[in-house]
């Protein structure tokens, strides 16, 4: 991983070396918390990708995104649980005991944070990308559930047209195989790096009905949960409360 974030920072040092300062491409550096929170707008959730409301990201901000998700208590804490769902399922693929669930942790850790480098920095720079989910400005839930599952194949370069989301299958697919060099032998080769490749394809496909839908989600809730439950709900750190958040990049 060490190896693959310095090629990483190499390839934003090019990036940025070869772009001229007053580029029209350029734009002034936005706060990763403003444009993540900006994402759960109103205003902000119809906005077509040529108007003003949208903003391209630099290479930074998009390094900055991984960076953001390395260091996050929510990707530390996910990890966990899903270390603990494969132990206690009986996926003990390291073995029994603590060594093997500590193991299955750092292997989960490691599916999490390298996916997390390829999907929102080096192939989004290298393929002018843009790595955040845009909502739907479609009506019903259908639609707008196609739509979400679909982001997987259908992306959006850094001027905000549709193309292929080479940043997401490429990403998928560099760490299902990078996955051989840490996983058990018996769970290594071609069949399991492409059942590997289709379930990460399938779980973002996941990832991103939640990210379209949350925000609906806590609006009914809001509704129905007592004020004094509310109340409590802003005692609770940041990180926690604004898992809606932060999924929306």
């Amino acid at each position: 991983m060490l190896v693959v974030a310095l090629s990483g920072i190499s390839v934003l040092a090019q990036t940025n070396a070869t772009r001229l300062p007053d580029a029209p491409s350029v734009c002034k550096p936005v706060l990763l918390n403003q444009y993540l929170s900006a994402s759960l707008n109103s205003q902000n959730r119809r906005a077509l990708p040529n108007s003003p409301a949208y903003v391209p990201l630099t290479g930074t901000q998009k390094f900055q995104i991984f960076v953001d998700s390395l260091k996050s208590p929510l990707t530390f804490m996910s990890a966990g649980i899903g270390a603990s769902v494969q132990y206690a399922v009986g996926t003990r693929m390291y073995g029994d005991g603590l060594g093997g669930f500590g193991k299955r942790y750092g292997a989960t850790l490691a599916n999490t944070e390298g996916r997390s480098f390829f999907n929102s920095f080096l192939f989004p720079v290298l393929f002018h990308q843009d790595p955040r989910y845009h909502p739907s400005q479609k009506a019903g839930i259908l639609p707008r559930a196609w739509y979400a599952s679909t982001r997987v194949v259908v992306g959006r370069s850094d001027e905000g047209n549709k193309m292929f989301n080479y940043s997401e299958v490429l990403g998928v697919l560099a760490m299902s195989s990078i996955q051989n060099s840490y996983y058990p032998n018996e769970q290594r080769g071609f069949t399991d790096t492409l059942n590997r490749f289709l379930g990460g394809i399938s779980s973002d496909a996941s990832g991103n009905l939640l990210k379209e839908f949350t925000p609906d989600i806590k609006r009914i809730a809001r509704k129905i949960i007592p004020k004094r439950a509310q109340k409590l709900e802003k005692k609770i750190p940041g990180p926690v409360r604004r898992i809606g958040g932060p999924l929306m990049h």
